[in-house]
């Protein structure tokens, strides 16, 4: 059995994203199927609150030090932004799977990453080569041609997934620079307590 350790730094990114993609078409698929039968806080209040739960039996043979070491950050605002767009991409794609197809849904949503390319170049400065903008470009397209604006087949639903689209780029965007030098456990901590705070205000009344 290969060690993931000593992969390359490249190839276990590549393999990160590949388990994260499969997670979350997991996630989407049992919220497609939940949102036939509760309301959406409810299934927010679970996916949010479960995140939460793992991360107090992580914390729970120390939890204190832990905690205190866990919850230090250089980056409160953009911690919060990072939580607050973590929640509308949730919530806005749990919208639009009441509405639209998961396919449908994951296919418009799926601007993301063109979004998240664009905003890479304009605000940390990364470098986008002649493949990735041929990449945006042919990804722009393809989402105009599922959403079809104009058309008799657009609808307002539609406006979801796009919404999901760009608080998901502010979120990686976010995650992206706070991850260059704080830890994981702290990004995951901040948005499973703000997320799980405010749906928890929010659920009494659904």
């Amino acid at each position: 059995m290969i060690c993931f350790s000593r992969l390359p730094a490249q190839t276990r990114g590549i393999l990160y994203m590949l388990i994260f993609v499969t997670v979350f078409a997991t996630i989407d698929m049992t919220a497609k199927l939940l949102g036939e039968r509760v309301s959406l806080p409810q299934v927010l209040w679970a996916r949010y609150g479960g995140q939460l739960l793992v991360l107090v039996l992580i914390f729970a043979p120390r939890l204190t030090p832990a905690l205190r070491r866990a919850l230090h950050t250089d980056h409160p605002w953009l911690q919060l932004l990072r939580a607050v767009m973590q929640l509308g991409a949730t919530a806005f794609f749990f919208a639009a799977l009441q509405h639209l197809g998961l396919a449908e849904a994951t296919a418009i949503a799926e601007l993301s990453p063109m979004l998240i390319t664009l905003g890479a170049a304009l605000f940390l400065k990364e470098k986008v080569g002649v493949r990735r903008g041929l990449g945006v470009t042919f990804g722009l397209i393809g989402a105009l041609m599922i959403i079809r604006p104009g058309s008799e087949i657009f609808t307002p639903a539609s406006l979801w997934p796009l919404a999901t689209a760009a608080c998901l780029a502010t979120y990686v965007l976010a995650t992206r620079h706070i991850g260059l030098n704080e830890s994981p456990i702290t990004a995951l901590l901040y948005s499973a307590l703000f997320c799980t705070g405010v749906l928890t205000l929010i659920v009494p009344f659904h």
